[in-house]
């Protein structure tokens, strides 16, 4: 089994700038790359991430993966890489009625934590999450 550690996205990974989806708002957080070289090498680097934007309406689920893919290729390119990153698109209150839904992988409920494991046979003993909000 192999170790994690999880990483919340937005104001961890990210400067979040409110619902952050555009490629020129991408911007890493101060120290995040050389920090992510050094966990790397005895973690792998998992992003877990609530999305929000996506079941309110302010963008849609692929504005939300060019993202994700441009900032993989970014922390790539400094020689950083992410294992995986899920992400959940919903939100009970949002308004987009396809996301509107009570699910199971909203943080701090479990289930992108559990994907992870079974996909990439993660010790979850052995594994830590890093964000900013308990």
């Amino acid at each position: 089994m192999k170790k994690a550690i999880f990483l919340d996205r937005d104001n961890t990974v990210i400067i979040d700038k409110g619902y952050t989806h555009k490629i020129e708002d991408l911007e890493f957080l101060p120290k995040t790359v050389e920090g992510l070289k050094k966990l790397q090498k005895e973690f792998s680097l998992i992003i877990i991430t609530n999305q929000e934007g996506i079941p309110m309406g302010y963008f849609k689920p692929e504005d939300y993966v060019k993202f994700r893919d441009h900032m993989h290729l970014q922390l790539k390119n400094q020689g950083v890489s992410i294992t995986a990153e899920y992400h959940c698109p919903h939100l009970q209150d949002g308004t987009v009625p396809e996301y509107a839904i009570e699910c199971e992988c909203r943080k701090p409920k479990k289930g992108m934590f559990l994907q992870a494991k079974n996909d990439f046979d993660i010790d979850l003993e052995e594994s830590w999450m890093v964000g900013d909000k308990v």
